[in-house]
């Protein structure tokens, strides 16, 4: 789930019961990935760990602390049902292997790392576009690394956790080069926030 300040105290109270300890309080000021969560134990200690390792022990889970960047990114409907797995009906065909990997990857112009960090919140926007995209986020996921790469140094081992082919990652490149965007942590909407919803929050 995703924990934020609404159901901080529920969730605190969850971890207690299912782990034998509790969150802090109140939640810490993001500061990056490295972020220290200080949970209280039943034995009356308290140990510092970091956002990462809270996240990938406990996951899926991302906690939305106070300041934590979120970015919303745009995505086809044809790609998001493969990628994110958020189609309405179970395809005919075989899963590509990203559906299966715990770290994906979402290719785009290296433009867009400008406003992407290491562990930002990333919201994947189904546009409508020609296939009848349903206009909505569809799913997040926690941001894990970024890069910039020439287009034609990059391999199938990386491409795997991706969905676009050779051709497709050549039409999104500028200038010969492509920005990765790696992210784990991923969380389906059940009920994807629709555009007119997403005006009403500004």
């Amino acid at each position: 789930k995703i924990i934020s300040r609404l159901n901080w105290e529920e969730s605190s109270l969850q971890l207690a019961n299912s782990f034998g300890f509790a969150l802090p309080i109140t939640a810490p000021v993001y500061s990056g990935p490295d972020t220290n969560i200080t949970i209280d134990e039943d034995k009356g200690m308290g140990e510092a760990i970091r956002l990462r390792e809270f996240e990938a022990r406990f996951g899926p889970v991302i906690l939305m602390l106070p300041g934590r960047p979120v970015i919303v990114v745009p995505i086809q409907r044809a790609y998001a049902d493969l990628l994110l797995n958020t189609a309405c009906q179970h395809s005919l065909f075989p899963p590509p292997e990203a559906s299966v990997l715990g770290e994906k990857l979402y290719l785009s112009s290296p433009r867009t790392l400008s406003v992407i960090s290491e562990g930002a919140m990333i919201f994947f926007y189904e546009s409508m576009g020609t296939d009848n995209g349903r206009g909505a986020i569809v799913a997040t996921a926690q941001v894990t690394r970024t890069a910039v790469k020439e287009t034609a140094t990059i391999d199938p081992a990386t491409t795997r956790r991706g969905v676009l082919t050779s051709e497709e990652v050549s039409s999104i490149s500028a200038n010969d080069r492509t920005g990765l965007t790696f992210f784990n942590q991923l969380m389906r909407f059940e009920n994807p926030i629709a555009l007119a919803r997403l005006r009403t929050l500004g």
